[in-house]
């Protein structure tokens, strides 16, 4: 299906970046000894996320990630450019889930 729409320049942050980041920060350990804890984890999933997020968000993002980042940013955009964020879960994104398949 082609729609002709205009499509304007865009960059991705990969799944690949946030195992980097994961890997890089320690937190992939975390992840493995939650949810290797079996059923633990399924009854404490509240407790469990909590720990996660907080976790996540006291990490700095490595100086690598950070630098592709700002450069893609600024390659595609000038000073005072509106760009839109889009955000989804691999599942979500997956081309088996796309209305736009090409199988």
């Amino acid at each position: 299906m082609r729609s002709d729409f205009p499509v304007p320049p865009v960059f991705c942050i990969t799944a690949e970046a946030y195992r980097y980041f994961t890997t890089k920060t320690g937190l992939t350990q975390l992840y493995r000894s939650i949810f290797d804890s079996g059923s633990a984890y399924t009854q404490n999933v509240t407790l469990q996320s909590s720990i996660i997020t907080e976790k996540i968000l006291a990490e700095k993002i490595p100086q690598e990630i950070t630098d592709a980042i700002c450069s893609a940013y600024g390659n595609l955009v000038g000073r005072g450019t509106l760009v839109a964020v889009r955000s989804s879960a691999l599942a979500v994104s997956s081309l088996s889930k796309s209305s736009n398949k090409t199988s």
